[in-house]
């Protein structure tokens, strides 16, 4: 559902007495609301709360990555968890080279040097999720139908009901073992579609110090 450009999915209960906001794991928002609740006055409540709403998002936001770097003449970025810095050189076409301890980035504008970075990091992340794949994988009695990717600003990844999986490309901005994390977490989702207490002990199951390391990326 949407309001006021808000997406939101609403929860009934005829257990609930009161509304409640919550975010997600995956930043959704969610409205839960005892059954007979109507939804004038849910959308009326979701209108109220927007600054609310929009702060936690962009918390999230913030907190999902480190930061994509600017255009600039030069500056820093990160990759794999380390930092580097980069500068910036006009040339035909465009390519992200790592020159020593610094990152060439070969561009003509700002549009190009946001492409040329994009691809950069899917490559690294590919490269790394594939791996972990393979690796993890046979822990678990399911294999994920499709592994694909996107650029998603507020979440690392997500599984749906038919096991197909899709990955942040930019997660090559994290240490490699976040990464695995990640893919751990993803790959627990095709047993467990939630976040309870059975989710996470299948994450341990397949990648020891899951719990740790969640705790790592959510802080």
């Amino acid at each position: 559902m949407q309001t006021d450009n808000i997406h939101w999915i609403w929860e009934k209960s005829p257990r609930r007495k009161h509304i409640a906001l919550v975010i997600d794991d995956n930043c959704l928002l969610k409205v839960k609301t005892p059954l007979r609740t109507s939804r004038q006055k849910v959308e009326a409540l979701i209108i109220e709360k927007r600054l609310w709403i929009e702060k936690s998002l962009q918390k999230q936001e913030d907190r999902i990555h480190p930061k994509f770097p600017e255009f600039s003449p030069e500056g820093k970025l990160y990759l794999l968890g380390q930092v580097y810095d980069f500068y910036v050189e006009e040339g035909r076409g465009s390519c992200v080279v790592i020159d020593g301890q610094k990152v060439c980035i070969k561009v003509k504008s700002e549009a190009q040097f946001k492409k040329a970075l994009h691809s950069w990091y899917l490559e690294h992340t590919q490269k790394h999720v594939e791996s972990f794949v393979e690796e993890l994988s046979p822990k678990t009695k399911k294999s994920p139908k499709t592994i694909g990717y996107r650029y998603y600003k507020r979440r690392w990844g997500s599984c749906d009901t038919q096991n197909n999986l899709m990955f942040n490309a930019l997660l090559s901005l994290h240490k490699p073992e976040h990464i695995r994390y990640v893919v751990a977490h993803e790959l627990a989702h095709m047993k467990v579609k939630n976040h309870s207490k059975t989710f996470y002990l299948e994450g341990e199951r397949i990648l020891s110090g899951f719990r740790s390391l969640d705790k790592e990326m959510r802080s």
